[in-house]
């Protein structure tokens, strides 16, 4: 038999070869051209597979020490579509390591995708950390870098065009500060510099990652890169580079694990796809396999669904014991939300020593009141058709209030070195608590229910999945190591069985794990607007879920940096477009949009006009631009598929007569709504042109478009 120096797998869409000494990955190439998307081997990052043990890299040997050491030879097994590569050993850099990994890759028939699976043993002596797998590395599309976009889940997603240049260019920040806080906002690429030495994002799900996919594309073809995990445990998503230099991308899970001597660990299954088209094609292949182990559901009461957003008072009683509303004051707060078309609340601060302080101390606070006070106020606004939801921090415990102390060291984060994972908040220092033990997740279904009946009907869980996830390792609290997601996962299950069916759970940040299970995720992409901000990534991916944004006035905003004052309009014209949940704060100096009354005339009739969206059509079935065959670059929409019609909802920036084509010749009339013609709009003429229908836009910068039919 003749010398092999590379095994190669091909399905007629997907040629993946191995090299027959070393076991790594040398081709994931797509079959109608022949491109090999691995243009940059990067020798310090091996592939498919690496591990950690006390901060050292393992990894398969390269050539040049198998030959020294024959033991790190791996056994490789082609069959017609799939590798088995056995590693009896793994090599540190320097010296054999006792850890036995076993790698399975298989081409799907008559598909671009490959699914991947790892078996782990750990052999005497050893302690595993951490695993990376399976890892793509130095991938870029075409003949240039430069042209690629990445869409990554970061909170709900961003869309970075060129990462290899704008993740290693310096980055660009400013400070700003605001009450106690300090800030430091970016608007370079949210790229940072990553153990590896190169610039990426490396984030956790759940914290900062919502899904577990990306996508990676060019003018030709796409990379879909996804986990296959139904147990929602912790990952990290690595979308990394060295920058143009050296260029590639390199993309890998990472699972934390605390494997020692005698253990065995599988990775759950991941698929790498290549395909046609854009990210949808990655966001439609994560939708059809989540779906199969998970409902497309959402937990909204019919109120919620019905609302276009809420205002939010955290001024009550500030960090800093400054308070600016009472009790007392609910009912004026409540007419004042009206005047903007809204009947929802958010009340933080209201508790005992207030925001950012009095954690988890959730009872009235007499210097804003009586309790009685408290439960009259939100009476009076539910008897007049307002909601009212009330604010409780998910994550943290004060450890300035002595009686904190012993129910957080017992409930708390525990590291490695055996402290308790602390974090600050403005000037306060918190300790993290592990919502795996159950004394934590009583304490906070007791607030919950106190809040119910003080006559709330909803509640915001702060931090939920915002925060990056705890790594907990104290053994009392009944987890397993990185089971952090299932935590938070049944405490919304447990409070949905304690609440009536009308309570609305929202919480902040984002995450797949938990969308099902609430009415709505604060998404927040004002942090990072100017790096890239993608909500339609998460949006198209589970339409029937409902995120929450929130949105500012351009003129007197203490609250937050200048530059998110400068993007308004921008920001709100997102929302209505993506179909967002209006988060609308109310801060009567810092940020309210009383002190911009040309904002708050925009904000107005955006609401009135979602308002309408909401109770003539329904929510419809978020669709981003599909569909739509042209469209001029001063108009952005949002395609709503609704029964038998399709709703577009449309931004035109130039102010000036814009027009646009739909696909196909089915469509029979149309209907513009404007917030000045609500609720019965003016008829819009159809012109049909083979096989597409163009219709004219108004000049008006919000509107909403119904097409019918045949």
């Amino acid at each position: 038999m003749c010398y092999k120096s590379r095994y190669r797998l091909d399905n007629g869409h997907l040629i993946l070869a191995i090299d027959s000494l070393t076991g790594q990955l040398l081709e994931f190439a797509y079959a109608k051209t022949g491109e090999n998307i691995l243009k940059n081997h990067a020798f310090t990052c091996p592939q498919p597979l690496a591990l950690e043990i006390s901060g050292e890299r393992l990894a398969p040997a390269p050539g040049e020490v198998i030959r020294a050491y024959p033991e790190l030879k791996p056994e490789v097994q082609i069959e017609v579509l799939c590798a088995k590569v056995l590693y009896p050993c793994l090599w540190d850099g320097k010296r054999v390591r006792q850890v036995r990994a076993e790698y399975r890759v298989e081409l799907l028939e008559n598909d671009g995708a490959a699914r991947w699976n790892l078996a782990l043993s750990c052999g005497p002596g050893e302690k595993v950390e951490r695993v990376w797998f399976p890892c793509l590395r130095g991938v870029y599309l075409g003949d240039s870098w430069s042209d690629d976009v990445l869409v990554y889940p970061y909170f709900s997603g961003i869309k970075e065009r060129g990462p290899v240049d704008s993740f290693a260019a310096p980055p660009i920040e400013v400070d700003w500060r605001w009450q106690e806080y300090k800030y430091t906002y970016g608007l370079g690429s949210l790229a940072q510099r990553l153990p590896s030495g190169a610039w990426g994002l490396d984030c956790a799900y759940s914290g900062p990652l919502s899904m577990k996919w990306l996508d990676y594309y060019g003018e030709d073809f796409g990379l879909y890169f996804a986990s296959l995990d139904q147990s929602f445990d912790v990952c990290t998503l690595c979308a990394e580079t060295f920058g143009p230099q050296r260029p590639g991308m390199h993309f890998a899970f990472s699972y934390p694990v605390a494997l020692g001597p005698g253990d065995h660990w599988r990775a759950p299954e991941a698929v790498t796809a290549l395909h046609t088209g854009d990210w949808r094609q990655g966001a439609a292949r994560y939708q059809a396999f989540h779906r199969g182990f998970s409902p497309a559901d959402t937990a909204e009461p019919p109120w919620f669904r019905e609302s276009p957003g809420l205002v939010a008072h955290y001024d009550f009683k500030y960090q800093n014991g400054g308070i600016v509303h009472r009790y007392r004051d609910i009912p004026r707060l409540y007419q004042e939300a009206r005047s903007l078309g809204l009947n929802h609340m958010l009340l933080s601060g209201w508790h005992r020593d207030g925001f950012d302080n009095g954690y988890p101390r959730y009872e009235p606070d007499r210097d804003l009141g009586t309790p009685q006070e408290l439960r009259d106020a939100v009476t009076w606004v539910r008897e007049a058709g307002g909601h009212v939801a009330f604010y409780i921090n998910a994550r943290i415990v004060n450890l300035d209030f002595p009686e904190n102390k012993a129910f957080a060291q017992e409930n708390g984060v525990l590291l490695s070195d055996g402290g308790i994972l602390e974090e600050k908040a403005g000037d306060r220092a918190f300790a993290v608590q592990c919502i795996g033990s159950a004394p934590w997740r009583e304490k906070l279904k007791n607030a919950v229910e106190l809040v119910s009946q003080l006559g709330a009907d909803g509640v915001y869980l702060d931090q939920l999945a915002m925060a990056r996830p705890g790594l907990c390792a104290n053994p009392a609290h009944g987890h397993r190591y990185g089971q952090w997601n299932a935590g938070y996962r049944q405490l919304l299950e447990e409070i949905r069985q304690s609440v009536p069916g009308a309570f609305a759970l929202l919480h902040e940040g984002c995450s797949d794990a938990y969308g099902s299970l609430c009415a709505g995720q604060l998404v927040s992409t004002f942090a990072y607007h100017h790096r890239g901000a993608f909500p339609q990534m998460y949006r198209y991916t589970f339409p029937e879920q409902t995120l929450i944004d929130m949105v500012y006035p351009r003129r007197g905003l203490a609250m937050r940096p200048v530059h998110v004052a400068r993007a308004s309009r921008e920001m709100m014209d997102r929302a209505f477009l993506t179909g967002l949940y209006f988060w609308i704060y109310d801060l009567v100096e810092d940020n309210s949009f009383d002190n911009d009354p040309a904002s708050r005339e925009y904000l107005k009739g955006i609401l009135a006009l979602r308002a309408f969206w909401l109770k003539r059509f329904g929510p419809g079935v978020y669709a981003d631009q599909d569909g739509v065959a042209a469209m001029p670059p001063e108009v952005d929409l949002g395609v709503y598929q609704l029964k038998n019609a399709v709703l577009l909802a449309c931004a035109n920036t130039a102010g000036s007569p814009a027009e646009i084509a739909v696909e196909g010749a089915v469509w029979t009339k149309a209907r513009c709504f404007l917030p000045e013609n609500l609720p019965a709009g003016k008829e819009v003429p159809l012109q049909q042109i083979q096989g597409f229908t163009r219709l004219e836009l108004p000049r008006q910068p919000v509107s909403l478009i119904y097409i019918e039919r045949k």
